[in-house]
């Protein structure tokens, strides 16, 4: 065999080593490709994923706090509404009072509560009469009804009519003053059940 044949199987030897290393290489290297492509979009896929329930986590607060603003808008409006209802009714009955107070009717209720006061004093007892400032032309015929001893009073406080007794000795009062007849049927207006808010709103 002449040199130049040993050379040339010497060459041809090598390039065939070189070819399957570098099909190795290739290979090695286009799966090292594959294997990181899909990590990269695991990994992107991830972050879609955190990202988007990122999002729907945002717009969940955003639209309950936009619900939350909005009902207690609402609220906030049938608070208004039952107010000025509330207002208008009592504004109404007060006039009504009034005008109640200038009436022969109205001697006849100051009477009935006068005589109810005997129930719970006698002759013995000190009783003081705080009465509405007004109603002072009503008080002998108070006094000349009620048994007992008789201290009458006016009372600021009391602005629609009626009068509050009071008994030290007893430790007993008794009201029966317009205004605090008002003020429980505005309790009781309040209890009605169509504007009670806690319920009309949900």
């Amino acid at each position: 065999m002449t040199y130049e044949e040993k050379k040339s199987r010497f060459i041809a030897a090598i390039r065939a080593v070189a070819m399957k290393e570098s099909e190795e290489i290739i290979s090695a290297v286009q799966a090292y490709i594959e294997t990181e492509l899909a990590k990269a979009e695991e990994e992107l896929r991830r972050e879609t994923e955190a990202e988007v329930r990122s999002k729907i986590s945002k717009i969940r607060r955003q639209t309950g706090a936009q619900i939350s603003a909005a009902q207690r808008d609402a609220e906030d409006e049938l608070y208004r509404c039952r107010a000025e209802i509330e207002e208008a009714v009592f504004e109404g009955v007060k006039k009504k009072i009034l005008a109640f107070r200038q009436t022969k009717e109205y001697d006849g209720y100051l009477a009935q509560g006068a005589e109810f006061l005997n129930k719970y004093f006698g002759s013995d007892d000190e009783v003081k009469l705080f009465y509405a400032p007004g109603d002072e032309g009503k008080l002998e015929m108070l006094k000349s009804i009620i048994k007992a001893s008789v201290e009458a009073l006016p009372d600021e406080k009391i602005s629609l009519g009626g009068f509050r007794a009071e008994c030290r000795a007893k430790r007993l009062a008794i009201d029966d003053t317009l205004d605090t007849a008002l003020e429980q049927q505005r309790e009781r207006f309040r209890s009605i059940p169509e504007l009670r808010l806690g319920e009309s709103v949900n």
